[in-house]
């Protein structure tokens, strides 16, 4: 939600499993709890963290999780009376990672990959919803990757769920003009927007992936 200080504020809880579970152990070893947290919430080094769990860490065959309590403005932008809201709250994309116009060599992801974000954000009881992103589905080469999202409104909570799938992780050179396409849609989807106002100031929070 966000606070009498205009900063977001909630808990957020990782599962790190597979390759993104075997990256977090090796970071955690090699380097210590505290850059494992700033890896977590590297889009927003000014956030501030409290009350971290690390759990089944040294199970190497259970999901590591991660819980903590977060507070940070970096995803929320204000000018004048709006607020510009990021609905994954920095855990997003931020640049589309394929920039060149053509490739010549095929594209190795080294592992197929599946992101989910699911995110409750409370509705403060002075702010209203005026309209949110239509929920989207894109879909690339007949299913090598696949990206949902889902915005609603519903009891007095926003709630996004968002998915980045993967089913391979290898491109070739003919394929790359779509893979690039891909993220860019996944990016101009992220700049759809969230209105909410309320009766005693205008508040607007747009909500950018």
């Amino acid at each position: 939600t966000i606070n009498e200080l205009d900063e977001l504020e909630g808990t957020v809880s990782f599962g790190l499993s597979g390759y993104s579970g075997y990256n977090a152990r090796q970071l955690l070893n090699e380097e210590g709890k505290m850059e494992l947290m700033k890896s977590l919430v590297e889009n927003m080094p000014e956030a501030h963290i409290t009350s971290t769990n690390l759990k089944d860490f040294d199970v190497y065959d259970k999901t590591a999780k991660v819980e903590f309590e977060l507070t940070t403005d970096e995803p929320l932008m204000i000018a004048g009376e709006n607020y510009y809201l990021d609905p994954l709250l920095g855990f997003g994309l931020v640049e589309n990672p394929f920039t060149a116009e053509e490739r010549t060599q095929a594209v190795d992801l080294h592992y197929p990959k599946n992101q989910i974000y699911s995110i409750k954000f409370d509705i403060p009881e002075n702010m209203e919803v005026v309209s949110i992103p239509e929920s989207t589905i894109l879909e690339l080469l007949d299913g090598a990757a696949h990206m949902r999202f889902l915005c609603e409104e519903k009891n007095n909570q926003l709630r996004i769920n968002f998915q980045l799938s993967f089913t391979r992780s290898y491109f070739s050179p003919e394929e790359y003009a779509s893979l690039k396409d891909f993220y860019d849609h996944i990016l101009e989807k992220q700049g759809e927007q969230i209105v909410k106002t309320n009766s005693m100031k205008k508040i607007i929070l747009f909500l950018f992936l």
